[in-house]
């Protein structure tokens, strides 16, 4: 087990450790509202992502996400030219009996809808 002790002397009158006290209240609070005021002014500096300069979108880009940059170069600048993939037509190259991507993304979504007939889980003991 601790313990711990203080033992605090304040050698003067109990109103001026009352005005000290004050005192240093008043600062912090004073600190917070400049702080407040600077982001407040920092927060209107800002400009939206979307609002930037293209060369500026282009750096971030090309920083933060260098793969997206690369694709973006093959693409070109308006989106054309570049390397196309063509979309699988659907059942073509499917194996009989396969699920698809989109029947998995549905199985395992949480929000698929509830079945149609309620009856036969409880007749099936999953209730």
């Amino acid at each position: 087990m601790v313990v711990f002790v203080v033992s605090l002397e304040y050698r003067g009158p109990e109103s001026q450790l009352a005005e000290l006290g004050y005192e240093i209240a008043r600062k912090r609070l004073e600190h917070r509202v400049k702080m407040e005021q600077i982001e407040a002014e920092a927060r209107r500096m800002l400009v939206p992502p979307h609002a930037e300069p293209m060369e500026e979108q282009a750096e971030t880009v090309a920083e933060f996400f260098p793969d997206g940059a690369v694709e973006e170069e093959q693409a070109g600048p308006e989106g054309e030219g570049g390397v196309e993939t063509p979309s699988p037509e659907p059942g073509v190259g499917e194996v009989p009996g396969s699920v698809t991507e989109a029947e998995q993304v549905e199985e395992a979504s949480p929000t698929s809808p509830p079945e149609q007939n309620p009856g036969k889980q409880k007749e099936a003991g999953l209730f």
